[in-house]
């Protein structure tokens, strides 16, 4: 594990995100990509607000010995409940309806 990635570890990290949610109530905290990919890097799963499938989700995955990746990349559980390599259009870079799924 890099320092950087130490140092993601840290829950402040967290707390400055949720410090930093762009909308905010009782029962949830919205954020741009930023947060997201934070998020992603502490092992979290996020989501878009804005999407439409039911339980799609971002997931960040480290390579395996028997795998053909050989560095992490993000994933996304689709609708059809695949898993998929994801790229982030424009609109997900700029949007900030980003959310953690629990």
């Amino acid at each position: 594990m890099s320092e950087e990635q130490k140092d993601l570890d840290s829950n402040k990290y967290v707390m400055k995100i949720q410090n930093e949610c762009i909308i905010e109530t009782e029962h949830f905290c919205r954020f741009d990509f930023s947060g997201a990919l934070i998020l992603l890097r502490l092992r979290k799963r996020v989501r878009r607000k804005g999407w439409n499938g039911k339980n799609m989700f971002l997931e960040i995955q480290e390579p395996v010995d028997n795998n053909l990746m050989t560095l992490p990349y993000i994933y996304i559980f689709t609708a059809d409940r695949q898993y998929v390599p994801w790229v982030a259009s424009q609109t997900d870079l700029l949007s900030s309806d980003w959310e953690v799924v629990e």
